[in-house]
This record gives C-alpha cells, sequence and structure tokens, in this order.
C-alpha cells in the first residue's frame, strides 16, 4: 500500500469494517477474491471527485463510473459521478454487501466464490444456515 492510500485505509478501518474493504479500496478487489474484479475495483480518481461536493463520503470501491461510500450519517450509498445524487441508499453496511453480491450473481460468478466473498465481506454473520469463517 502506497502512502497516499495509508489514510484511506485508516479511514476505512476507523468505521470498523472488515479490514478486506480497505485492501479493495487501495489496491482492488482482486486482491481479495479473482470474482471481485470488475465490481469492486480500487477506489477510481472519479469517486474523489464526489468526496470534493460530498466531504462526508468515504469511498471503499468503484466500479466504472459508479462507487460505493460510507457516509457520515452512517448510512451506505452507491453514487455515479454522472449523477447529482446517489443511485442507492442503504441503512447499513450488510444492505450495500448484499447489493454487490447479487450484481454478482447477475454477472453469472460461481455460487462458491459468492459464498467465499460473503464470509469475507461480512465476516462472523450467517449465510445461508452456516457460520461464515474468518
Amino acid at each position: 500500500m502506497s502512502a497516499i492510500d495509508e489514510p484511506l485505509a485508516a479511514t476505512i478501518r476507523e468505521l470498523a469494517l472488515p479490514a478486506v474493504i480497505a485492501t479493495i479500496a487501495t489496491e482492488g478487489g482482486t486482491a481479495v477474491h479473482p470474482a471481485l474484479r470488475f465490481r469492486a475495483q480500487s477506489v477510481h480518481p472519479a469517486a474523489w471527485s464526489l468526496v470534493e461536493r460530498s466531504p462526508g463520503l468515504v469511498p471503499l470501491w468503484s466500479c466504472g463510473i459508479d462507487s460505493a461510500f460510507a457516509d457520515a450519517d452512517g448510512t451506505f450509498v452507491m453514487w455515479s459521478v454522472e449523477e447529482a445524487r446517489p443511485s442507492h441508499r442503504f441503512p447499513d453496511y450488510a444492505g450495500l454487501v448484499r447489493s454487490l453480491l447479487t450484481e454478482l450473481r447477475e454477472d453469472d460468478e460461481d455460487e462458491d466464490d459468492l459464498r467465499v466473498i460473503a464470509g469475507l465481506l461480512l465476516p462472523g454473520r450467517r449465510l445461508g444456515g452456516a457460520q461464515t469463517r474468518r
């Protein structure tokens, strides 16, 4: 991780999100799992332009012109740089992750890969009747 990325990673850790989120934000999703190659890329410069417009945002990952953010009000959003407002607002982190998993499923990613990713992004949560492992 570069010295430029460390402040972002530190901020994500302060939010008490899983450590893999800091890895995704700074190194890209493939550093966590190959199936995240497109849907969860490292934070693009365009995401920072949204942070400039809404300083309470913390970028988590990018996908094309869309980015996922933690908002200062405790919610999580998906926001495109082409839009004036977020396209989706989730009341919690789990909602944002469910949205990502849905997109991965629509991309026809393997179900076993989805379970692994869910376990990484939602450690300790019960998934499909089985406890995820850390």
